[in-house]
């Protein structure tokens, strides 16, 4: 063939001048006169690639490698031509390909790296990585996703190295600190993580996703203002960031403003319509409106879209017990053991699911707070009918009282391998059939002995009628805002005459303790209280009760002394989410309900007018 006949030189010439339209005529003019021409089809394809015309590269240069071995940058384009057409299992054959045939390639094993992250393959991932990173040390992106896999196969510290590598070899990439961030947030070293995400705002002051990261590390160190603009920040750059207005939304429900909750979720919906988050936060802040109905659709939807959201099924679970619907909920609520987090009993021996007790071991083992181990006290009796021989491991300030029960007590963390069955606190309603129609149940099911109670009585000053009185709850509590009071707030409960008030709070502050005695009759036996079996004691020497959703509150009902209890608006599930003023748990118990969210004072007021009444 004559020199001037071959097409390549004067097709590369049309090329680099960009006129690649008429390169792709000439190659194919060249191929319809000619027939089969390997370098001619090979070109054919790298222009494709150029016009990104995906179908037609995979065409060109699938036919090169037809007609002889082309080398591994034919077989790494058209591995690209399949991987932008789905076709990912080709693609890594021939990436595959690539990176044996040339040991120096980078970008075969980059790209192989990516598709075994895609299928969560993380021990393939980290192998393309490490190759990718020998044949190309310098490269910021490889140290960047090597990090994130080992995060994935629990290496956070080796994570780290490659993560602090990223941002040193590329100080202008902005996804480098905003991952180097999120692992230092996630290790709980929230300042560092403060002090990298804003270097990377300093690089690049207008990433959203730095302010948004920022924000997750201030909450990190609770700092909710901080957090807070950091978030708004964010989404002055990308107003459509869902993940933003998702988290202002969880902001405004911590804070009990409610509505502001929700216009906040929904913003996030209309966004992102599949972000799952925000659907489930919307739920919740519905249903903490009072409108269940709405909150239920919206828990659902969320499920709708992540069938496997823990989080979720345990809120839709709640709102059928707030519903009364045992039937629903209880199940539901077994999602609970799915939370990220939440303590599994270290037992061997298996979960307790109905079956015969009889000459059979049970252990009790409690979940959450001390009010929920008090409530479900009641069915211990019960599992003894049945024939079992219970035992519970229950926390040093609930052993004296518990052991009244008749139970063995076990000290909490200890693994009772001969013991035949377990059960931990909300599982107990499901074998047993609970209904609302099963309770209470045996009314009072605790009980302290009669001797123990006087020196409390002789504690009772002058004539008047005794309450004790809890207007707090544990300020750690995660939903201790809805539920305590500000001491201020107990004025229309002082000014009732005829009553003698004491404080049951444990660690009253001396400097309150004074100015709460001098607005009304206020002893203090908070300090007194060691235990439960010490605060039994001290109620049963009482006239009457008051507290908000506390332990004591359970704690009076269980022993069935008259109870008064201040309930939230957004009402927790045991108390249902109706307006009746009594509670199936506990028959002498009275609640007073909050009408609206965050004004406690029509409640104290309706409680002050009808202490009055008693005298």
């Amino acid at each position: 063939m004559p020199p001037d006949s071959s097409p390549l030189a004067a097709i590369t010439t049309l090329v680099r001048a960009g006129r690649l339209e008429q390169a792709v005529h000439r190659c194919r003019a060249w191929l319809r006169r000619h027939g089969g021409d390997r370098a001619v089809w090979n070109l054919l394809g790298l222009i494709q690639h150029r016009r990104e015309d995906w179908a037609a590269a995979r065409q060109a240069l699938g036919r090169a490698r037809e007609l002889g071995e082309t080398g591994p940058v034919t077989a790494f384009l058209l591995g690209l031509a399949h991987l932008r057409l789905g076709e990912t299992s080709q693609a890594e054959a021939l990436f595959r390909t690539t990176a044996r045939l040339d040991p120096r390639h980078h970008e075969a094993p980059h790209h192989l790296a990516r598709l075994a992250m895609d299928r969560e393959d993380w021990a393939a991932a980290a192998h393309w990585w490490r190759m990718a990173l020998e044949r190309c040390p310098g490269q910021a992106l490889y140290h960047d996703h090597y990090g994130l896999v080992l995060q994935r196969l629990g290496r956070p510290g080796a994570a780290l190295v490659f993560h602090r590598q990223a941002v040193a070899l590329a100080p202008e990439r902005p996804a480098g600190y905003i991952h180097l961030g999120r692992l230092l947030t996630a290790q709980g070293e929230t300042a560092s993580a403060i002090r990298v995400l804003r270097q990377g705002l300093e690089q690049n002051p207008d990433t959203a996703a730095d302010f948004f990261n920022l924000g997750l590390a201030f909450r990190g160190l609770g700092q909710p203002r901080e957090e807070e603009l950091c978030y708004r920040e964010a989404l002055a750059l990308a107003p459509t960031l869902s993940e933003a207005h998702n988290n202002l939304g969880v902001l405004a429900l911590e804070q009990g403003r409610l509505e502001a909750a929700a216009a906040a979720f929904r913003r996030a919906i209309d966004h992102h319509p599949g972000n799952a988050e925000a659907h489930n936060s919307l739920g919740v802040a519905l249903w903490e409106l009072g409108r269940l109905e709405e909150g239920l659709a919206a828990v659902d939807r969320a499920l709708a879209l992540r069938p496997d959201f823990a989080e979720a099924h345990c809120n839709r679970a709640q709102i059928h017990l707030a519903r009364g619907d045992y039937t629903r909920g209880w199940p539901e609520y077994a999602w609970r053991w799915q939370r990220p987090g939440y303590p599994r009993p270290a037992q061997s021996a298996p979960p307790w699911r109905g079956e015969s007790l009889a000459g059979r071991s049970l252990l009790f083992v409690p979940e959450q707070g001390f009010g929920d181990t008090l409530q479900f006290l009641r069915f211990l009796p019960l599992l003894q009918a049945r024939g079992a021989t219970v035992l519970a491991q229950v926390p040093q300030p609930l052993a004296r009282l518990v052991a009244g029960l008749g139970v063995n007590l076990v000290p909490p963390g200890t693994a009772m391998a001969g013991c035949d069955y377990h059960v931990s606190t909300f599982d107990l309603p499901v074998p047993l059939g609970l209904s609302l129609a099963d309770l209470p149940g045996p009314m009072p099911y605790l009980h302290v002995p009669p001797e123990a109670v006087p020196p409390w009585r002789q504690r009772r000053v002058g004539p008047h009628r005794q309450v004790g009185l809890v207007w707090a709850g544990k300020a750690s509590h995660r939903n201790d805002w809805n539920r305590s009071l500000d001491p201020a707030a107990l004025a229309p409960l002082f000014e009732v005459p005829g009553v003698c008030f004491h404080s049951l709070q444990k660690d009253l502050d001396p400097a309150l303790a004074h100015a709460l005695s001098a607005r009304g009759t206020l002893d203090h036996w908070g300090p007194d209280l060691d235990d439960f079996f010490t605060t039994a004691c001290a109620l049963m020497a009482l006239d009457l009760v008051i507290s908000v959703d506390t332990a004591v509150a359970h704690l009076a009902g269980a022993l069935g002394r008259p109870t008064w209890v201040l309930i939230p608006a957004n009402a927790d599930w045991r108390w249902l989410a109706d307006d009746r003023t009594t509670s199936p748990w506990y028959p002498s118990l009275r609640l007073f309900r909050q009408q609206r969210a965050g004004d406690w004072e029509p409640a104290l007021r309706a409680l002050a007018l009808a202490l009055g009444g008693l005298s």
